[in-house]
């Protein structure tokens, strides 16, 4: 079955969800601050990125937080791939298991970001 396509001209949020292995989570944390922001940095239509880290000693979940202009900017980095983890070299070796998944930016929050 076929996936539905973006919405056209609405600013997206791309959420890389990864479960570091167990002995991984620095290791993890300074790939996804540095080669996974050099990926998206100066892409055209990125229009901001974050990483974050578990809140505590026990668990192992990070995300990589991208937002873009829309789903064109989104599609030409990631390609036809756009909805599946792109996973650049040495990740996989750090990672027990991960997803991406994708959301429209609301009209209320776009607007109110407009307007800060």
């Amino acid at each position: 079955m076929s996936q539905p396509e973006l919405r056209p001209s609405v600013p997206l949020l791309r959420l890389f969800k990864a479960r570091a292995k167990s002995g991984c989570e620095a290791a993890l944390a300074k790939k996804l601050a540095t080669t996974s922001a050099q990926l998206v940095r100066n892409q055209p239509g990125m229009l901001s990125f974050l990483a974050a880290g578990p809140t505590n000693d026990v668990d192992r979940d990070f995300v990589f937080v991208t937002i873009w202009r829309d789903a064109d900017a989104l599609k030409a980095l990631f390609g036809q791939d756009w909805r599946v983890s792109l996973l650049p070299p040495g990740y996989s070796e750090l990672i027990e298991e991960c997803s991406v998944d994708h959301y429209h930016l609301t009209e209320q929050f776009w607007a109110l970001r407009k307007a800060l």
